[in-house]
């Protein structure tokens, strides 16, 4: 409630209002000296509120300029929108009365909430459209930020996948002149830059990049945004020299704040595709509790995409990752251990999420593009066909071990002929070494079991003695059959006790590779723990593989070459303390009459 007319006043009323303007100008005061932080966002409520019983519109306006910003970097920016529409409001009401700032704070407002709501998917498309053209009619009427203007015009055609509008804006934009509401100039050729790659000019693109590094220029506010998009163009190229020489400029400065997040998801891609462990582990503990309600939802996107790459690249050596409580992850592991692969598949159904709102908001795919670019999705189960991936194609940076194409359809026939019509492929995240997909085979009449078969695996030549040279042992894939029963869906597929013989094969898979040996029948190891919580079996023993029709153990490639096909049967410690006593002929022998199909709790043979 504001106050009377002065002459009206008592001198209650007219001391009270004193003390009012006072207060006004320490609180001004106070929250100007401070970083931007949460007890700036309540000086400055504090503030306004004051402004509004005084009832000066100049200080009405000034304490929500102040307030929306203290928002925007230190609380949450959504709040920001309703105080801009209220500082607009009491423009239209009072104008002039901020003299000769008025243009700037107008159009810095009007600027402001048009940012924030593109980049809150659920803000709705029509609403981000109302806020840019308010945005594009204070331009006009203060004839100023023109070329501001059009860079974020620029952005939301980008967005909603108007190519050629965002052409013409570029060209505007170009031919505008800066003025005293023009972004910084890094600022300005970063957004160029980016643009120029929407519209596949990426030549162009690069060269204003490698300007600014030449120059060593950079925005304090947002220097990484450019050089992280490079960096995962760069990858997606496969060509990692460049997404390392990009990746290295990121670094120059330490990160710091959550705003650093688009820079640290493009790190943990690069730290998963070069195999850094060490510095990537650091720098997923620094950063995820800055996910916590973060209110930037295209950050997270980007953060969850490498955090999903890099726990994934890792996860075959590293089965188990200790993290500070992940901010969303139910049932955080009371010890901050987790199951790294899990934890992968986790993080990629965030940046999903994330990704879907925006496309659904914008009536533009380019999330889930985005998503199809930078990683395999590897939950994809229901939308992903019986087509085999691009031979070549990886997202990790470097260059796997593949099947050619040759290999790979006599790979494919060969599992179709002898295992059965392949319902879907589960679809490799990163292929650091060799591209491992998972190609499923659903219950059928007379096959009443999931059988699923490693593809890429055989690229690589194992390093079977010399004395074994002339079997052809060298080239390998394994096969495991679950029950009819076993849940393979996308959301099941986040629960260990359905994900593990997923786990399992994709890390024997790469087992040859890292510790530079061999898998043939009759092997065993010990996974050192069980499987599952809901199961004791904790080992594994590999076998020919199974299949009612025969032949399904050997695959000639057209070269000659051979793929040995070989089941892999989970055991229990002590069945895997009889072989290794006795001998696997031995433990087979005794596992004749127990199924080839995993069974959780199946009977114990010893």
């Amino acid at each position: 409630m504001g106050y009377q007319d002065e002459d009206e006043l008592s001198e209650e009323g007219f001391l009270e209002m004193l003390a009012d303007y006072d207060k006004l100008g320490k609180l001004q005061e106070q929250y100007r000296e401070l970083p931007h932080s949460p007890q700036r966002v309540e000086l400055c409520r504090e503030a306004v509120a004051v402004a509004d019983r005084l009832e000066e519109p100049a200080e009405q306006m000034i304490g929500r300029f102040d307030l929306a910003y203290a928002y925007i970097f230190g609380d949450d920016p959504a709040k920001a929108l309703p105080v801009c529409a209220e500082f607009m409001r009491l423009h239209q009401e009072d104008p002039g009365e901020l003299g000769e700032a008025e243009g700037d704070a107008v159009i810095s407002v009007a600027m402001l909430a048009s940012s924030i709501a593109r980049r809150l998917p659920q803000i709705p498309l029509e609403q981000c459209k109302s806020l840019l053209m308010e945005f594009r009619d204070q331009v006009r009427a203060y004839g100023l930020g023109e070329r501001l203007w059009q860079c974020h015009a620029g952005e939301f055609a980008m967005m909603t996948g108007d190519l050629a509008a965002l052409e013409e804006h570029l060209e505007r934009f170009r031919a505008a002149e800066r003025d005293d509401v023009s972004d910084c100039a890094v600022c300005e050729a970063c957004a160029m830059a980016e643009y120029l790659l929407a519209l596949d000019r990426r030549a162009e693109a690069v060269g204003i990049v490698e300007e600014l590094l030449q120059k060593k220029e950079f925005c304090k506010e947002q220097p990484w945004k450019l050089l992280s998009i490079l960096t995962d163009d760069a990858l997606e190229r496969n060509d990692l020299q460049e997404a390392e020489r990009f990746s290295a400029a990121m670094v120059i400065q330490p990160i710091k704040t959550a705003a650093d997040l688009r820079r640290v998801g493009t790190l943990l891609r690069m730290n998963g595709s070069s195999g850094d462990w060490k510095d990537g582990l650091k720098l997923l503990k620094k950063s995820l509790p800055w996910t916590n309600n973060f209110w930037d939802q295209e950050l997270l996107f980007y953060f969850y995409l490498g955090a999903a790459s890099f726990c994934q690249a890792h996860s075959p050596r590293h089965p188990e990752i200790k993290l500070p409580p992940v901010p969303g992850f139910a049932d955080c592991p009371a010890d901050g251990v987790y199951d790294c692969a899990a934890l992968a598949r986790w993080f990629w159904k965030r940046a999903e999420e994330i990704g879907g709102r925006f496309d659904r908001r914008n009536g533009c795919p380019n999330y889930r593009e985005r998503l199809k670019r930078l990683l395999n999705d590897p939950s994809q189960n229901e939308e992903t066909s019986m087509e085999a991936p691009e031979q070549g194609q990886q997202e990790s940076g470097c260059q796997p071990e593949v099947y050619t194409d040759e290999e790979l359809e006599a790979v494919e026939k060969h599992i179709e002929k002898y295992f059965g019509p392949v319902e879907t492929v589960l679809h490799e995240l990163v292929s650091p070494d060799i591209h491992v997909d998972i190609y499923v085979v659903a219950p059928a009449e007379g096959r009443n079991y999931y059988t699923l078969v490693t593809v890429g695996m055989g690229a690589h030549r194992m390093n079977v003695p010399k004395e074994l040279a002339e079997y052809k042992l060298e080239r390998a894939e394994l096969v495991i059959a679950l029950p009819a029963d076993w849940k393979l869906n996308q959301e099941s597929m986040q629960d260990e006790r359905w994900y593990w013989p997923i786990r399992l094969l994709k890390a024997l898979a790469r087992l040859p590779i890292y510790n530079d040996t061999w898998l043939a029948w009759g092997h065993t190891m010990d996974n050192t723990r069980t499987f599952a919580k809901n199961t004791e079996l904790c080992a594994f023993i590999l076998a020919g593989a199974q299949s009612s029709v025969e032949g399904c153990q050997v695959c000639a490639l057209p070269d000659g070459d051979e793929v040995n096909f070989y089941q892999v049967l989970p055991l229990y410690r002590n069945e895997l303390e009889y072989k290794l006593e006795h001998d696997a002929d031995a433990l087979l022998d005794k596992m004749a009459d127990i199924s080839f199909v995993v069974k959780t709790d199946r009977r114990n043979i010893i």
